[in-house]
């Protein structure tokens, strides 16, 4: 590879539409625009440095804790299997959705690459249409046989 070749790579990596995060000892080292927007940061670079369980909602902090333990003590190559998780915008409004983590190599030595599959609006259609079969289920539930 060129070295004209190399400089179109952080280039690529910018217009990578799934959002993701490179991250080491639980702090973000690059994020891409599309985790930003994901996550109501003005840019990628407002990312950089902060710590990777302020991402996450409360309930899902230990458990993120756990991951970021995990792959930090696997080989180059290793992968956790995909996980739902509830996070939290910079704005403090909640979303949910699948991470999926590989440790790869990066610049000064091996980081986590973390990424983003928004599941919010899934997750609210799929609580609307349980409350609908619900409602559905009571109504025929409570009404005269003659409606049947």
């Amino acid at each position: 590879m060129q070295n004209k070749d190399l400089l179109k790579i952080p280039l690529l990596l910018e217009q990578i539409p799934s959002p993701f995060i490179v991250h080491r000892g639980g702090r973000v080292l690059a994020a891409n625009p599309a985790a930003a927007q994901l996550f109501g940061y003005p840019g990628a670079a407002a990312m950089i440095g902060m710590s990777m369980l302020e991402l996450n909602h409360p309930s899902s902090r230990a458990q993120s804790a756990a991951r970021i333990a995990d792959m930090a003590a696997m080989p180059v190559g290793g992968s956790v299997p995909a996980l739902e998780l509830r996070m939290l915008r910079a704005d403090g409004m909640e979303l949910f959705v699948q991470a999926r983590v590989i440790r790869g190599a990066h610049v000064d030595g091996p980081a986590s690459l973390s990424v983003y599959f928004d599941l919010t609006v899934r997750r609210a259609a799929d609580a609307r249409l349980a409350r609908s079969e619900a409602m559905l289920s009571k109504l025929f539930a409570t009404s005269p046989d003659y409606i049947s």
